[in-house]
């Protein structure tokens, strides 16, 4: 299971996030490749619902290349400031048990 995870984490790294007429909803998909409806042993948090302000903070803070960071830097490096934005007010606005 280990291994799929890793492997499904490693194929999303290698594919662009987001292309400039991708919707939300389509990279929001990538995203619950790993962070979907339930918590992955603590690891990975359930985003959807979160606030819009933990989420942009979240997203930016993944923009720098800092040790605490595994693959999320990959993963938003892609995003414009805009981008972030908008993927946060979309995940924001999902219902989900993160509120």
């Amino acid at each position: 299971m280990h291994r799929l995870i890793l492997a499904v984490g490693f194929a999303v790294a290698c594919t662009p996030v987001l292309a400039q007429s991708a919707s939300d909803e389509i990279t929001f998909l990538s995203c619950q490749m790993c962070h979907g409806q339930t918590e992955a042993a603590g690891a990975i948090p359930v985003i959807q619902g979160k606030p819009y302000d933990a989420l942009v903070q979240s997203l930016g803070s993944f923009t720098q290349k800092t040790p605490s960071t595994t693959i999320m830097h990959r993963l938003v490096a892609g995003l414009t400031p805009d981008e972030r934005d908008s993927l946060a007010r979309y995940i924001s606005g999902l219902e989900g048990a993160s509120r």
